[in-house]
């Protein structure tokens, strides 16, 4: 189904994208330091004061959890007590898991049978307890993650133990469910990431075993279930989840201190099937960050080494992912207990936030990115092509492929944070709008059922938005015309003789066809 998705696209077939206006990535700027909080474990990136701006957020080894909240201005804020202290902390994300549009808090903690806490933030930095779970497990190096597991559009807490891996489906209003255990036979979790890696609309993960295994976990909607195996080159530290070669689905990194030290990179098919593609060198790679440095659309990445001293070292992606090495070494802000990329400033690219062990002093620094934020840069529309006759409604892309929507596709508009708005009208000048979306992260946009008449004429745009400003396409807008109709009887009927049969399914893909 996810490999049709792609096949499939507004009337023509998906071809590789290619890689955005090149940007300049000038570096991160000198340290500044500041006390987070008593001995912080972890930090996160995260805006809990509801000022539109992410803030920084660490986890302390007394189990508390505070808050620098950012001005926009780069100055590190005092630390502010979000959480209470609480007993063998482990680990902790941010998401706004009941819907309000406020960041909550989900803490796990307790090695011998891990506890999940969630917190909903009411305002001003105050939050209250939601929810209380056990039934997960066992594990000193526990992880929590966030997904959207059956496709709901609430955030899920998939958690990492000893033995497997938990899902606690979200119910809303911050309330959690028991949590669904997948135990792996011959794993020793410690690391997690999660994300779609089979375009279903589900979030999927992966889970990193300390006997150098990787398993890939697909999302039946309910639960997870075991789809892959493979093995990694040296002991793993750490794992995450990025498109690095601009094909639309997620790929897998992995850093092992062991050996030397290396990143190996596994390419995705689309379909959740890794094959591993190459390593890169480095030494003694312990955590890696993910985020666009640049401003070029493209994955970067940050991974924390040693090489004499504890560094953060830089490596660019070319757009077609493999990665150049920045030449600069920067010494981590505060230390290398954890470190993360926060977009603590917004009139630039994410900043280098790095936390250490440490009662007082400077245990929390950041360095600013000194890439500037400008506005999107001029992309254009892909498909369908202008004047594109015949398309086929999404009533009959449903019937014959499930989830499937006919989608429009638009290249990557460079710049930091860039989100589009697509709109679909039936006159030039748009006061007739059909379909209108916004905030859209991806580059295309799914046209739902019963938005688009049949043998109709239909104009459409789209809009790049960043906090810099926003741009529309270069060739403006677009207009495609749906296959005729009325239809009527079975959707999957396509040529209405009232017999659904192979004849159908051949309309159906000819449609497609006339619009390429």
């Amino acid at each position: 189904m996810a490999a049709l998705q792609r096949l499939l696209i507004g009337g023509a077939a998906l071809a590789a994208a290619a890689p955005g206006a090149r940007a300049q990535f000038v570096g991160f700027g000198p340290s500044n330091g500041a006390y987070a909080g008593y001995y912080p474990l972890h930090v996160e990136g995260g805006d809990v004061s509801g000022d539109g701006i992410p803030d920084i957020v660490t986890l302390n080894y007394n189990g508390d959890v505070t808050a620098s909240v950012s001005a926009g201005d780069g100055v590190i804020a005092a630390s502010v007590n979000l959480l209470a202290p609480i007993a063998d902390p482990l680990d902790f994300r941010l998401a706004d898991v009941d819907g309000d549009g406020d960041t909550d808090i989900l803490r796990i903690s307790d090695p011998s049978d891990v506890e999940l806490r969630v917190y909903r933030n009411q305002g001003g930095l105050q939050f209250t307890l939601s929810s209380v779970l056990r039934g997960f497990g066992a594990s000193a190096r526990s992880e929590i993650r966030v997904g959207d597991l059956n496709g709901d559009g609430r955030p899920d807490a998939y958690v990492v133990t000893s033995t497997g891996v938990g899902v606690s489906l979200n119910q809303g209003n911050g309330q959690f469910a028991a949590p669904v255990k997948l135990n792996l036979p011959g794993f020793i979790g410690v690391e997690l990431a999660v994300g779609d890696l089979d375009g279903d609309g589900r979030d999927d993960a992966v889970a990193m075993s300390d006997n150098r295994t990787l398993r890939v976990l697909l999302s039946t909607g309910a639960a997870l279930a075991e789809h892959q195996s493979a093995s990694v080159t040296d002991d793993p530290d750490d794992v995450e989840l990025a498109d690095i070669d601009d094909d639309g689905d997620l790929d897998v990194l992995v850093s092992s201190s062991g050996g030397g030290g290396q990143i190996d990179v596994f390419r995705n098919d689309g379909l959740g099937n890794l094959s591993f593609q190459y390593s890169i060198p480095m030494p003694y790679a312990y955590e890696i960050e993910i985020a666009d440095l640049d401003g070029d659309g493209d994955p970067d990445i940050v991974s924390s080494t040693y090489s004499g001293a504890y560094y953060a070292r830089v490596l660019l992606n070319d757009g077609f992912g493999f990665f150049n090495e920045w030449p600069t070494l920067y010494t981590f802000p505060g230390g290398r207990q954890d470190f993360a990329l926060v977009n603590y400033v917004p009139a630039s690219g994410p900043e280098l936030v790095g936390v250490d062990y440490g009662n007082g002093g400077s245990n929390l620094g950041i360095r600013i990115n000194q890439t500037p934020d400008t506005a999107p840069a001029a992309f254009a529309l892909r498909s369908p092509p202008d004047g594109a006759q015949g398309l086929a409604l999404p009533e009959h892309v449903d019937a014959w492929a499930g989830r499937v929507r006919p989608l429009l596709e638009w290249e990557r508009a460079a710049g930091f944070g860039v989100s589009y708005t697509v709109r679909i009208a039936r006159d030039a000048a748009f006061t007739d709008v059909v379909f209108s979306a916004s905030g859209i992260t991806d580059r295309v946009a799914a046209v739902d059922p019963g938005v688009l008449a049949p043998d109709t004429t239909y104009h459409w745009r789209v809009e790049a938005v960043n906090s810099s400003g926003a741009t529309i396409a270069a060739d403006g807008h677009r207009t495609f015309t749906t296959a005729e109709g009325p239809w009527t009887g079975a959707a999957s009927d396509f040529d209405r003789n009232g017999v659904v049969n192979v004849n159908d399914l051949l309309g159906f893909l000819g449609a497609f066809r006339n619009g390429s």
